[in-house]
C-alpha cells in the first residue's frame, strides 16, 4: 500500500483510506478493519451546496473534499496485529520509490494530464516537472512524500495524525476556509 501510494497516486494514497481483511491461516479465521476516511467535524449537511443545487466538484476537489484519512493508521494497526516484518522495512522501500522516483506509466502520465488543470501549485510543482506533463518512460521524483514517509518510517502514524505532517495537512485545507483540523487527525480511529 505504501509503495502504490507513490507509483499510483491516483488510486491508492496515504490520504486515502481502505478496507483490510487479513486470513489467519494457522486459525482458519478471517478478520477485517475498516480504514477509510471520516467526514471532518466541521463537515455539515449543505457543504456541498452551490446557490442551492448540489456541486460535485466541491465534494470531489479542493479543500472540501478532504477527508480524514485512515489508511497509515490502517496499516500500522494491521500490522501490530500480528505482523512478522519490523515497521520500517515496510514503509522503507517506499520512501526509496519517492526519493530516487519512478518511471512514469502511460496510466499515470493518462491521468496526470486528465487532472492537472485542477492542480494546486503544490500538486504542479510535483507532477508537472519543468511545467509540463511528463512524458511515459520519465523518471518521477516526489521528494515531500519521501520526507513523509520516512517520518512514518521512524515514529509510525503519530507522524502523520499528530506530527508536522499532520499539522501540515491541516494548514492546507484551513487555506480553503473548512475542512479537516488537527483534532479530526488526532481522533481518527480505525474500526
Amino acid at each position: 500500500s505504501f509503495a502504490l501510494a507513490v507509483c499510483e497516486p491516483y488510486s491508492s494514497g496515504i490520504g486515502g483510506g481502505g478496507f483490510l481483511v487479513i486470513y489467519d491461516a494457522a486459525t482458519g479465521l478471517s478478520r477485517a478493519l475498516d480504514a477509510r476516511e471520516t467526514a471532518p467535524a466541521a463537515a455539515y449537511r449543505d457543504m456541498y451546496l452551490h446557490r442551492g443545487r448540489a456541486d460535485a466538484d466541491l465534494s470531489q476537489f479542493g479543500p472540501l473534499s478532504v477527508a480524514v484519512p485512515g489508511l497509515v493508521l490502517g496499516l500500522w494497526e494491521t500490522h501490530q496485529q500480528g505482523g512478522s516484518l519490523r515497521w520500517s522495512e515496510i514503509v522503507e522501500p517506499a520512501r526509496v520509490l519517492a526519493e530516487q522516483g519512478i518511471t512514469v506509466s502511460p496510466m499515470l502520465r493518462e491521468r496526470i494530464q486528465n487532472t492537472e488543470s485542477r492542480f494546486n501549485p503544490a500538486a504542479r510543482k510535483i507532477f508537472l516537472p519543468q511545467g509540463r506533463i511528463p512524458e511515459v518512460g520519465d523518471t518521477l521524483v516526489q521528494r515531500d512524500l519521501a520526507r513523509t514517509l520516512e517520518a512514518i518510517r521512524d515514529q509510525g502514524p503519530s507522524a502523520f495524525y499528530s506530527g508536522p505532517v499532520a499539522a501540515s495537512l491541516a494548514a492546507t485545507a484551513a487555506a480553503g476556509g473548512l475542512g479537516l483540523a488537527l483534532d479530526d487527525l488526532a481522533s481518527y480511529r480505525p474500526v
